[in-house]
């Protein structure tokens, strides 16, 4: 999971959370962030910041990598590039 997570925020500048989803869903909606990722996410947590994200045009992606769910969320460009990033084969080093 490591080396999934490693790959979709390679091109980050600075990764933060706020503690929780909804507050991390308002912080897209503000413009203060740009894409929010999380794995193994229940809908209970997903669909509040779901609507809030596409109220504002934001998207919502779901890719499966490394043996869990991930949940992204955010700008379109954004989300596209992190769920690609998730979505590369993973490297098995021997």
């Amino acid at each position: 999971m490591g080396e999934a997570f490693s790959r979709a925020v390679a091109g980050a500048a600075t990764l933060r959370m706020l503690g929780s989803m909804s507050m991390d869903a308002v912080a897209i909606a503000e413009g203060r962030f740009g894409v929010l990722l999380a794995h193994s996410v229940k809908p209970w947590d997903e669909h509040p910041g779901a609507a809030i994200i596409r109220g504002v045009g934001g998207v919502v992606g779901h890719v499966d990598a490394a043996g869990v769910g991930w949940y992204v969320a955010g700008l379109p460009t954004a989300v596209a590039q992190v769920c690609d990033a998730l979505a590369a084969p993973e490297v098995v080093s021997t």
